[in-house]
């Protein structure tokens, strides 16, 4: 279980070279994407928007709990 007293690296370098974040975001959330930016992706949801920071530099140390929790399922821990 991940605490706000772990701090949470993450390094997207380490993945495939080819991973479509913004796209993974969309089927994750079963929504279209509408926009995508350097920091973030926006999703449309009816006719509200869904704006996902892409970019964990830019995340606060809750942001990033949140996205791992998010990206925790697809990920592989090895053997």
């Amino acid at each position: 279980m991940i605490t706000k007293k772990e701090e949470i690296q993450l390094n997207f370098d380490n993945l495939y070279p080819n991973i479509d974040l913004p796209e993974t975001l969309s089927n994750l959330f079963g929504l279209p994407i509408k926009k995508i930016t350097k920091e973030s992706v926006i999703l449309l949801d009816g006719e509200d928007e869904r704006k996902i920071k892409t970019d964990v530099k830019q995340m606060t140390e809750d942001e990033r709990i949140e996205f791992v929790r998010l990206l925790k399922p697809l990920l592989w821990w090895g053997e």
